[in-house]
């Protein structure tokens, strides 16, 4: 067998990661977490949910759905559904829905029901539920470094929408919507932030998921460096980040020596040669913002209520499938990145500083009912308009919605500090830079998730300004794109398509034009005194 060099490894990394070509296809997969429907407070027994999926029809494969979904398990028990590749969103859409629909039946025969949102709202036991080796070592690697990646593997839930990469040259060319994917990153986080809770309390995040990632591992967690060719860029990124587990045979632990590159153990290191098999298990391992898989896969999105998938994937697929769309967004997302730092950076509501002490009851002061030009404008026929009306000078006060246990200060030049409780263990501090006036010329496209920019997002969603304006211009964009598409042949295509433009003016009207996003509800829901678990069928 041919040795595995570093540069025949940078070779099959360009070739197998990156597939090069006419964009086609388009996927969606989202997770739930599983919750006893009169009892969502205590864990559930595995064996309920495996009786629940035994409900399925059985194929070889797994558990047989009526659309070809794969359904698969989360280390602590969330489900995941993975569409097919579809050729047209919409029948993505309706594929997809038929199969949810067929999951969600089967869980409730066992009392149990989905909760779309990006960290469990409960204060829940969380429990490592699958024992394969690969999780195993998983879990002691990222132990060395906190508890974020056990809260990760099992407090958290995500939708990942999938598109090809494109091709070589030209207005869909892989450089061009690689960079639109990763200037769309905390666009995304910002609108669909849905995690404000853990273990029951909220932190001061309104994507407390967005905040767990930035905590954990860089060298798999990271963005890769923008510019220049993505796919040397992505052959750089997997070999110099750290092994996790490495594949034995035999009952053998699959523990990875601490600090081994795959660099490292390509150039002699490790227990025995690397090989091609090593390789490609090792990129199943890195957890980017947008992780190529021959297609790009987005991973920064919360999981959504019930269905709420359904606007991410419209409004990604319209983005990235019409040009005028995409030049759209390009031009809003360049005036989010290109405001000079001390803007950039100033206190988040015109100078006004968002801080905690808020209780959940609201008992203290909030910040709230963002004021954006006097109500966001949307035209008449319901849609959001391309430029958004969202006025500059527009006063979004954020909500920080802390308990007496959390503090949060957005000032300039501070850092915005979520000391919460894991599990009881001691407060862990989640350091995340909001503004800065110090840092006056940052580039926000580096350091993807951790730069000032995408922190913003996952603590101030929608209340941001700057970050709600840029939303407003790309849900327009969207929403103009989807009307002059050509409806898809067959008739339930046709209804996917209308179903996903409907979803995508609702979310930009619920939420975007009135600075809240979907986290805004479990506050809301917590505040009234209510258990905060989201309904699994809320409209969008």
């Amino acid at each position: 067998m041919t040795p595995l060099t570093e540069a025949s490894a940078e070779e099959h990394l360009a070739g197998i990661c990156f597939k090069i070509g006419p964009p086609r296809l388009i996927g969606v997969e989202t997770e739930w977490f599983v919750h006893d429907s009169r009892c969502p407070d205590i864990p559930v027994d595995p064996a309920r949910a495996a009786a629940a999926v035994a409900a399925l029809p059985d194929h070889p494969d797994g558990p047989l759905l009526p659309a070809g979904a794969t359904l698969t398990h989360e280390p602590g028990g969330q489900v995941e559904l993975s569409s097919l590749p579809a050729e047209d969103p919409g029948r993505c859409a309706v594929d997809l829905l038929r199969d949810q629909a067929a999951l969600r039946a089967a869980y409730a025969t066992q009392g149990l029901c989905l909760t779309g949102s990006g960290t469990d709202p409960l204060a829940r036991e969380r429990r490592m539920q699958l024992t394969h080796p690969r999780y195993v070592a998983m879990e002691k690697y990222f132990d060395r470094a906190g508890p974020w990646g056990r809260i990760m593997m099992c407090g958290t839930a995500s939708v990942q929408v999938s598109v090809d990469a494109g091709t070589e040259r030209g207005a869909q060319s892989l450089a061009e919507r690689w960079r639109l994917v990763h200037l769309l990153g905390p666009v995304l986080v910002a609108a669909f932030a849905n995690s404000p809770l853990l273990d029951g309390r909220p932190t001061g995040y309104r994507s407390t998921r967005q905040m767990v990632w930035s905590r954990m591992d860089p060298s798999r967690t990271l963005a890769p460096p923008p510019g220049g060719d993505p796919r040397e860029a992505w052959a750089r990124y997997v070999l110099d980040a750290k092994v996790l587990c490495v594949q034995r045979p035999d009952g053998q632990p699959w523990t990875a020596p601490t600090g081994l590159t795959f660099r490292d153990w390509l150039r002699g290191a490790g227990d025995r040669p690397a090989t091609l098999a090593d390789l490609d298990y090792h990129r199943t391992t890195l957890f980017p913002p947008v992780r190529p898989r021959g297609h790009l896969e987005l991973r920064m999105l919360d999981a959504q209520p019930g269905d709420g998938w359904l606007t991410p994937l419209a409004l990604v697929s319209a983005l990235l499938d019409d040009p005028v769309a995409a030049d759209a967004a390009f031009a809003a997302l360049e005036r989010l990145y290109s405001v000079d730092g001390a803007s950039v950076h100033a206190n988040v509501s015109g100078g006004a500083s968002v801080s905690g002490h808020a209780s959940v009851n609201g008992s203290a002061s909030v910040n709230g009912g963002a004021r954006v030009n006097g109500g966001a404008r949307v035209n008449g026929s319901g849609g959001v308009n391309g430029g958004g009306g969202a006025n500059g000078g527009a006063g979004a006060n954020g909500r920080a919605d802390v308990n007496d246990r959390m503090t949060e200060n957005v000032n300039g030049g501070r850092s915005a500090n979520a000391h919460h409780t894991v599990n009881g263990r001691s407060p862990a501090n989640a350091h995340a830079y909001v503004n800065g006036r110090t840092r006056a010329n940052v580039d926000f496209t580096v350091n993807a998730p951790r730069n000032a920019l995408w922190q913003r997002a996952a603590v101030l969603g929608m209340s941001d300004p700057e970050l709600r304006r840029a939303a407003l211009a790309c849900f327009g964009a969207a929403e103009q794109a989807l009307g002059r598409a050509d409806r898809p042949a067959g008739a339930q295509a046709a209804e996917g398509a209308d179903l996903l433009r409907e979803r995508l003016t609702a979310f930009a009207e619920r939420y975007p034009a009135r600075g809240r996003c979907p986290a805004d509800d479990q506050l809301d829901t917590l505040r009234a005194g209510a258990r905060p678990v989201p309904e699994e069928a809320a409209p969008c």
